[in-house]
């Protein structure tokens, strides 16, 4: 029997699709994604992640039971304890390798910006499980992109990337967060469904947009002029 989130994603296949087969994942898997793109990309997720995390925390204060609370407050120590932690080693680990510098960690590059801006309004104005609607595309995702890649290059930052979100551990949070939606849910009349879904709709294109950020280096245009062109 299909899950709620299964309705969320069925008629989004071709965002889904896409998010699935984006090209940064996949040159990380073969080893040819260049150093400077994916210190970019870690040094927006460290910026995104707080905001995750802040919409989650809404999430939590706008909790109509104990059990619900406790649900976003597991969710919530996955990002702070874990995935925080883990982006910071893995930026250390690419400086290393001798990743430039494009100027990822001065500040929130568009796509950033406005994919932390659409959770946090979703946070402040929805419920409980819009908010869950709108963040179930991060997290899903990744576990679903990773697993594609489980044989990938070896690589020394790239691999342990892949191998986190492919790792029993990850995928044993993402089905407790799967599982956790469905009770929470109960029916849905269609037009509650349809703004479930446009949420979620939004969440997928902005994580993809998110990922393309990451391999073409984007900011700001007063900025453009002082990166280095790809």
């Amino acid at each position: 029997m299909p899950t709620f989130a299964d309705q969320l994603r069925a008629p989004n296949d071709d965002i889904w699709n896409a998010l699935l087969a984006n090209r940064f994942v996949a040159a990380m898997a073969d080893g040819t994604l260049p150093p400077d793109a994916f210190r970019y990309y870690i040094e927006q997720n460290l910026y995104y992640l707080p905001e995750y995390a802040r919409a989650m925390g809404l999430g939590l204060a706008r909790a109509t039971s104990d059990a619900v609370m406790a649900r976003f407050a597991r969710s919530l120590a996955q990002i702070v304890d874990v995935e925080l932690g883990n982006n910071q080693a893995l930026r250390d680990a690419v400086v290393d390798l001798g990743a430039g510098d494009h100027g990822g960690a001065l500040e929130m590059a568009p796509a950033t910006q406005a994919y932390t801006n659409f959770l946090l309004a979703t946070a402040s104005t929805g419920d409980e499980v819009d908010v869950l609607a709108a963040i179930l595309p991060c997290a899903w995702s990744y576990r679903e992109i990773a697993i594609q890649y489980r044989d990938p290059v070896q690589h020394p930052v790239y691999s342990d990337w892949l191998r986190f979100f492919s790792s029993d551990e990850y995928s044993n949070y993402l089905e407790r967060l799967l599982d956790e939606l469905d009770d929470l849910v109960g029916p849905v009349a269609p037009e509650r469904l349809s703004r479930l879904g446009h949420l979620f709709r939004t969440g997928a294109r902005y994580e993809l947009a998110f990922w393309e950020q990451g391999f073409t280096l984007s900011t700001w245009p007063d900025r453009s002029p002082n990166r280095s062109a790809r």
